[in-house]
């Protein structure tokens, strides 16, 4: 998760390839954009081989600016241990600059304007530092003066409003709707709806995006457009609503409670709103909804747009947690996911942790929540302390709050150094310890391996479920407190290939997360004719002999049904806590009749929950 990302992402967000460097650190994001990467021909990453300083930065090239420059360089070889830093030294003073984490890109400030300047730039990992690289080109920074900008344009109307949707119910219809994208220029005032038939217009003020249009007929099917309001008119009406029939029947009882303590925890973030709309989650097959994201700033500000927008967002929010307490589940905020590590490190410092914890709690509060999902990515070393000083502070503060956190799969060539002891007082502090057991597989040198195996890990494919459960309870996790992970989402190798065969060189592989989500797997990728059930490694995936698909697919590996029903019964077996699910409206099917819409939320429930 990184998890909104936004676990998650848990930003919006989206989750990014993990590098070779974090997989083999058992590092795994809840989320991300799929990005295409190369399989490398050197040593295999899950062997131990000789490790050395990196070599030397070559190309190295400056291009000046007012008072600085921008200085690129090439890459070298990171010597088999990742490089951690670059170091610009900048003549003709011998003032070094350094690039951390390492980018090959830095912009040196300061410069003196109409002096020649000249770099060079060195490596460094944790064995040592390459010797220095050839120098770049001299540059003379000079002075520039911005031109004046252009004068605004002049207001209009604002644009169109997007995504009506309206919700029938008794002699009444609820109507949603996405601000438009241009104000105009002058702030929206008002939203004008307009019922059709009949012609009523209902007014909404900004910013509230919904309305409940009251008075209707049941039996009469209805749409709905809406247009925006602002102080030079209105703009024009929207797209209309697909028809809705409001109708005299009650609503139906929400669905029973849980019987016991094992959890499905779905993630629902902002930037999937579209897959799943707030007002038709099914909350039959979950027990608590995370909903996502939160961020933290360094300072212990709270920005709460959820990846949508400063209204918009929270509004989702709130009737995400209104629903979820009428249906007697837990709803929580998924707090950071990927990318947000500097703002934890700020937030949580001594400094300002009392701020962060208070604005957590008026913002829980604000939008009707009953915990936090504290998505720290990655947690290094040096953030134990202060996480655990926050799960705390939070806890002293508000006794009853749900708490929380997702933590990284386990690379099993280094189980014991990546699940050590710590880890038995960070789940001491919250309720839900949850492994995000997906994307386990990449180009990495490793095997060809599945993207979340139950089992059947091994030396040069060291990843799996299991094996990562393992790893936590030998380290003396209460098996309880920890939950598995279920990825709604596959990966793609653009070449046919084999499990458990080296890839060769030049295979390209790319994460799903989002692209590849089970829905659109299901719809641009399955035939029943090529999925084949790994019984090894209890997960399911698809062979094509040549790439299929808008992403060019010839191996497809995904979860579905079977594999989440295999962890759903390894999760009872082994006396664990329960699952997460990354992301709920990735394996929404919304076509698909009532009852079967969440297949692989309903095949964690039925086997993890009753």
């Amino acid at each position: 998760m990184t998890h909104p990302i936004p676990h998650r992402s848990r930003a919006a967000s989206t989750r990014t390839l993990l590098s070779a460097a974090a997989a083999m650190a058992g590092v795994a994001a809840c989320g991300g954009e799929p990005s295409a990467v190369m399989a490398p021909g050197d040593a295999p990453s899950g062997a131990r081989a000789a490790l050395t300083a990196p070599g030397v930065p070559t190309n190295v090239v400056a291009v000046a600016g007012n008072a600085s420059a921008t200085v690129r360089w090439k890459a070298p070889s990171d010597g088999g241990s990742p490089i951690l830093a670059y170091r610009v030294v900048i003549e003709p003073y011998g003032n070094i600059h350094v690039v951390e984490p390492a980018d090959t890109v830095a912009v040196i400030r300061g410069l003196t304007n109409g002096m020649k300047w000249k770099f060079q730039v060195f490596a460094t990992n944790k064995i040592g530092s390459s010797r220095r690289s050839a120098f770049s080109n001299s540059v003379t920074p000079t002075a520039t003066t911005p031109p004046p900008p252009p004068p605004p344009p002049p207001a209009t109307a604002p644009g169109a409003p997007t995504g009506v949707v309206a919700t029938a119910g008794d002699a009444q219809a609820t109507v949603q709707w996405a601000a438009p994208a241009s104000t105009g220029g002058s702030a929206i005032t008002s939203y004008r709806v307009t019922v059709s038939p009949g012609g009523r217009i209902v007014t909404v003020p900004a910013p509230a995006t919904t309305t409940t249009v009251a008075q209707l007929t049941n039996g009469t099917a209805y749409t709905f457009v809406v247009a925006a309001t602002n102080a030079i008119g209105t703009g024009a009406n929207s797209a209309a609503s697909a028809p809705v029939t409001p109708t005299g029947t009650t609503t139906p009882p929400p669905p029973p409670p849980p019987t016991g303590s094992r959890w499905v925890s779905g993630y629902y973030v902002g930037y999937q709103r579209g897959l799943y709309p707030e007002s038709e989650v099914d909350f039959s097959n979950l027990t608590h909804l995370l909903v996502g994201r939160i961020r933290p700033t360094a300072t212990g500000g709270v920005i709460a747009n959820f990846d949508v927008d400063d209204v918009n967002g929270p509004q989702m929010a709130r009737t995400l947690s209104t629903r979820a307490h009428q249906a007697g589940r837990k709803a929580l905020l998924m707090l950071g996911g990927e990318g947000e590590h500097a703002g934890f490190v700020g937030a949580a410092s001594s400094a300002n942790r009392a701020r962060f914890v208070a604005n957590l709690l008026s913002t829980m509060d604000a939008l009707g929540y009953d915990g936090l999902d504290v998505d720290w990515e990655p947690i290094e070393q040096a953030d134990r302390a202060p996480l655990l000083a926050l799960l705390d502070a939070l806890r002293a503060a508000r006794p009853g709050i749900l708490l929380t956190v997702p933590v990284g799969w386990v690379n099993m060539n280094f189980a014991s150094e990546q699940a050590d002891p710590w880890y038995v007082q960070l789940a001491a502090r919250v309720d839900q310890m949850n492994v995000m057991s997906y994307s386990m597989a990449g180009p990495w040198g490793w095997e060809v391996w599945h993207h979340s195996p139950l089992t059947d890990h091994a030396g040069m494919r060291p990843s799996s479920v299991s094996g990562s459960v393992q790893a936590y309870r030998a380290a003396g996790v209460p098996a309880a407190k920890i939950g598995v992970g279920v990825g709604a989402y596959g990966s793609c190798w653009h070449s046919p290939v084999t499990p458990r065969q080296m890839p060769g060189p030049n295979v390209l592989m790319s994460f799903g997360d989002n692209s590849m989500s089970y829905t659109n797997i299901m719809s641009q990728y399955f035939v029943a004719a090529n999925r084949v059930w790994d019984a090894a490694a209890q997960v399911p995936y698809l062979s094509f002999s040549s790439p299929r698909g808008p992403a060019g697919c010839a191996f497809v590996s995904y979860e579905d049904e079977q594999s989440v029903a295999a962890k759903g019964a390894f999760v009872r077996a082994q006396g664990l806590g329960g699952t997460i699910v990354w992301t709920i409206g990735q394996q929404h099917m919304r076509s698909a009749p009532a009852g079967s819409r969440d297949p692989l939320l309903k095949a964690a429930y039925q086997t993890i929950v009753p």
